[in-house]
């Protein structure tokens, strides 16, 4: 269950392979709504796909649900996984 990354449990070095941001160039252009700004919203679950991530958990789900669905990444919005644990 989630309750077993809660505190005493400590996220290591070792269960990252890496820290992976939305290029600066396509968050710009699509807050702008710049040609080329749509990729935007698919570059989460692309960047899923290309690393073998399975599942997105993300608070954006207008911004990432599109991705997700074109490259099949299962998404969980973290209320979700909240409101499981309290139910």
């Amino acid at each position: 269950p989630w309750s077993n990354f809660a505190p005493p449990f400590s996220l290591l070095p070792l269960h990252f392979r890496g820290i992976h941001g939305v290029p600066e160039d396509i968050y710009n252009r699509a807050r702008i709504g710049d040609l080329g700004g749509e990729e935007y919203f698919y570059w989460k679950g692309k960047t899923c796909q290309q690393l073998g991530i399975e599942v997105l958990v993300d608070d954006d789900l207008t911004s990432v649900w599109p991705g997700c669905s074109q490259y099949k990444i299962a998404y969980i919005h973290p209320d979700a996984i909240i409101f499981d644990e309290l139910g």
